[in-house]
């Protein structure tokens, strides 16, 4: 602007400047356009940096690496942010999942559950609504109350110091937020960003979502991987078990078991364990711990319940079902609790209380017969978690296979032991003099062996009382008879201690080094009680130690000699053996008195048979009499009456009467007819009885069953009438005409219906002095031919036999009968002539107060 137009050729010069700055212009627009494409350049190179680390992600961990390095990459970009952090919505945990990067925390990730404050409201807004682009302005008292909560309630707080103290210093700091559908990608800042600073960021919120597209599938791809190394670790701890033979096998299975936890990420410094809660008063505990040489080492123990709040806790959530507890060590309780440890009894890991951590994590996982427990220094991780749950459930069922291989073992072992007493008794039970005693405690050598006791000496101590002495067997190493010798209990120290053990019947234990036993030799050599000292040591040195173990039984004592004293289980085994000796040892004590007692039992056992034969004849006999008497009044009958018809006709042959004559000695006639049919009845009888008073040579012969049967049935009735006249019964038959003629020695089954009759009469007969009038006694004689041989069945109508007798009558010496009424010998008789004589059968059944049938099968040809 001037005050007079310009001349010419000033205004040539401004047209000519024009120009010029035309060009520069010009030249100022393509700069500014080469800036630009420049800086997109390095802005899309920043990206696909971006891009390409995110690709290129092995593992979820990596997350804060790439926040990282968008924080670098806008830094780089001169975009002026302090920090950039990113933020995971998770609405099923109620939480956050927060990754920061900044210079001073470098990149880092938290962890902090939903909260009441405007400006995470804000934040949770800005994800709701999806928004690209906002900006939060904290400053004045709610940026001190979020401060306050982020630094020092939430996981922040563990950010290094002087991060805290960077983002808490400005008392106002703008957040640039983008969401996506995961959460927001935020920029912190003290100033407003610059527009462009905004477009950058904004296209790296964009790409972000992509980056942690791919971080979630690394995350599910290595939950996949961890799942597949859970599961086949849990797959090698099966197997393990499985392939467990016996219970020891269960130290290398707890092993193995550790082992793969470790494995799987657990931190080597932790404490696991094993409690086996059967009993809840007291636990067993299988603990491992890791050395140096990063080796598994386990030891056990045992706890009591009540000494701590932490087993009590534990015993409370096995006993009430539940999965888990938890207990924090803090302070004194720290020391406390490890003091109970070291002064368990029966627990050997011993700690170091001048060492312990300031706190102690107790975790236990339940399973059915206890837990499995984890102690570490610090919290346990969440991820930790539910791997030890699978694992506890797993050992359940590891411990179900201890279980059933310890109860397996339990039964062989009783089958061994059961299998060496038996063996014992076997021999003691052949002995026949006590000089078998020396090869008995060569036995007891080879039983102790069989059932794993630890000893390297044994023998057997016989204490005869009545004479004060003891009577010694020793084996030796080989099993074989080593000494024997007989001395007095003051003899010797040792028998005297033992003797007096042995009369409370407890058990003697003493100990001796080396110079003791040799002591011991020495003594026994100068009593005269062993003869070489060489052969007393089995040819070997003598024992640097010596515990001797001396067991009572009823006759004296069981020694076992071993190195160190044996362990209850195996004196439980000893004192098995001792008791199976004891039992068996009596058996020889009274052998030669059995023999005495045998030989005197067959004397009165012959007296007795004797004695049922002639009670058996007896009653025969009685029968036999009356069966004569019968024949023998109607021959004197007859042959009387004949005379006073002879004197008769002889009175009639005077008169002439020849008619009266011819009738007279028609009837004469008769009557010696009648004289020869009973005088041949009678002969019979006599046959009879003569071929049953023959002791026979038990030769078989056909024989008429039912004629047989008739027979006896007579004469068992006529035996007891001519004892008793008062007697009587009814007698009812059912022959069967087919059963026709059967082997047998009719004399032996002859008696067994004598026998069988007889008893059926006596039971009738105390029935009717029983029963009330109307009773009608009545013994039934029946035979059939069946398909197993012919039948004979006796059947009375007496009071029956009770129950509880049934299987013992055809015992020997069994009998129902008053005594000195009978022997008892008689069914036991009746059953060896027809089962062992005649290869037949004999059977009673019977109902008490209806009667009782007894049934004979004997074999047809």
């Amino acid at each position: 602007v001037c005050p007079e137009p310009f001349k010419e050729d000033k205004v040539e010069v401004l047209q000519r400047m024009a120009r010029v700055f035309d060009q520069s212009y010009s030249r100022f627009l393509d700069l500014q356009k080469a800036e630009a494409q420049a800086r997109e350049a390095q802005i899309e190179a920043a990206l696909e940096r971006v891009r390409a680390a995110s690709m290129a992600m092995q593992s979820s961990f990596e997350l804060g690496e790439i926040l990282a390095k968008i924080f670098e990459e806008l830094r780089l970009l001169d975009v002026e942010v302090d920090r950039c952090f990113i933020w995971v919505v998770e609405p099923e945990k109620e939480g956050v999942h927060c990754w920061i990067a900044s210079p001073q925390s470098g990149s880092a990730s938290y962890w902090f559950p939903f909260f009441d404050h405007p400006y995470f409201q804000a934040f949770m807004d800005v994800w709701r609504e999806q928004e690209k682009l906002v900006q939060i302005d904290i400053q004045g008292e709610l940026k001190k109350s979020w401060d306050q909560y982020l630094f020092e309630i939430t996981e922040f707080r563990e950010l290094p110091l002087e991060a805290i103290e960077s983002m808490r210093q400005p008392e106002r700091i703008q957040i640039t937020c983008i969401a996506n559908k995961y959460g927001l990608l935020c920029a912190g800042s003290q100033n407003s960003l610059s527009d462009y600073s905004i477009e950058v960021f904004s296209r790296f919120g964009a790409m972000f979502e992509q980056s942690y597209t791919r971080f979630l599938d690394l995350e599910k791809a290595e939950a996949q991987a961890r799942e597949a190394r859970i599961e086949a670790a849990l797959e090698r701890v099966r197997a393990r078990t499985m392939a467990m033979h016996n219970t020891e096998d269960i130290a290398g299975t707890v092993a193995t078991f550790f082992n793969e936890l470790l494995g799987l990420g657990l931190d080597a410094s932790i404490r696991c364990g094993i409690g086996i809660l059967s009993q809840a008063e007291h636990m067993e505990l299988w603990t491992a711990s890791v050395r140096d040489s990063s080796e598994t080492m386990l030891h056990s123990g045992t706890l009591d319940m009540s000494r701590h709040p932490l087993f009590r806790g534990v015993r409370d959530a096995w006993a009430g079902g539940k999965k888990a507890f938890s207990y924090t060590l803090e302070g004194k309780d720290v020391k406390h609790y490890f003091q109970v440890l070291n002064d368990a009894p029966d627990y050997p890991v011993q700690f170091d209380l001048n060492a312990l951590p300031q706190a102690v994590y107790h975790n236990s996982f339940v399973f059915r017969d206890g837990i499995l427990y984890a102690f570490t220094n610090a919290p346990m991780q969440d991820d930790i978690r539910p791997v030890l749950e699978r694992f506890a459930a797993l050992f359940g069922q590891t411990y179900t296979r201890y279980l059933d291989l310890h109860k397996a073992e339990q039964r062989a072992r009783e089958a061994i032991k059961q299998a060496s007493i038996e063996r014992v008794r076997g021999e003691i039970a052949s002995m026949r003099s006590a000089a078998d005693l020396n090869r008995i405690t060569p036995l007891i050598w080879n039983e102790l062996t069989t059932l794993g006791v630890p000893f390297f000496r044994c023998g057997v101590f016989i204490v005869d009382e009545k004479a004060g002495k003891v009577h010694s067997y020793l084996s030796n190493p080989q099993g074989e008879s080593l000494a024997v010798w007989h001395a007095g209990f003051n003899l010797i120290p040792l028998f005297d201690s033992m003797v007096a053990s042995w009369k409370k019947q407890e058990v003697f234990k003493t100990e001796w080094d080396r110079q003791g036993f040799l002591e011991f030799s020495k003594t026994l050599m100068d009593h005269g009680l062993v003869d070489n000292r060489e052969r007393y040591q089995s040819g070997a040195d003598a024992p640097e130690h010596l515990v001797l173990h001396m067991v009572p039984f009823a006759q004296g004592m069981l020694y076992v000699g071993s190195q160190i004293q044996l362990e209850p289980s195996h004196m439980e085994l000893v004192r098995a053996l001792a008791d199976a000796f004891s039992v068996a040892y009596a058996r020889y004590e009274d052998f030669r008195q059995l023999e005495k007692t045998l030989d005197e039992l067959k004397t009165t056992q012959n007296q007795l048979i004797q004695s049922e034969k002639m009670a058996s004849l007896g009653e025969l006999t009685a029968g036999i009499a009356h069966e004569i008497k019968n024949p023998l009044n109607f021959v004197n009958n007859f042959s009387e009456v004949s005379r006073e018809l002879l004197e008769e006709l002889l009175e009639e042959l005077e008169k002439g009467d020849m008619e009266e004559v011819k009738a007279l000695a028609h009837d004469v006639s008769e009557n010696l007819e009648k004289i020869v049919h009973h005088g041949m009845r009678a002969d019979g009888i006599v046959k009879g009885m003569l071929q049953h008073s023959r002791s026979g040579d038990g030769k078989k012969e056909p024989t008429d069953l039912n004629a047989l049967a008739d027979e006896y049935l007579r004469l068992a009735y006529h035996g007891l009438r001519a004892k008793d006249k008062s007697f009587n019964a009814a007698m009812e038959t059912d022959f069967d005409p087919g059963v026709g003629k059967v082997e047998m020695v009719p004399q032996d089954i002859g008696r067994v219906l004598l026998n069988l009759l007889t008893n059926a009469f006596h039971a009738v007969t105390e029935k009717k002095q029983q029963a009330p009038d109307g009773f009608e006694p009545t013994v039934t004689v029946r035979t059939r031919k069946t398909a197993e041989g012919a039948e004979l069945a006796v059947s009375d109508n007496g009071n029956g036999i009770p129950e509880g007798i049934r299987e013992k009558i055809f015992q020997p010496f069994f009998t129902t009968k008053p005594t000195g009424q009978g022997t008892g010998l008689g069914l036991s008789m009746s059953y060896d002539i027809v089962t062992k004589g005649h290869g037949g059968f004999i059977s009673v059944t019977s109902e008490e107060g209806k009667g009782t049938e007894f049934k004979i099968i004997l074999p047809i040809a």
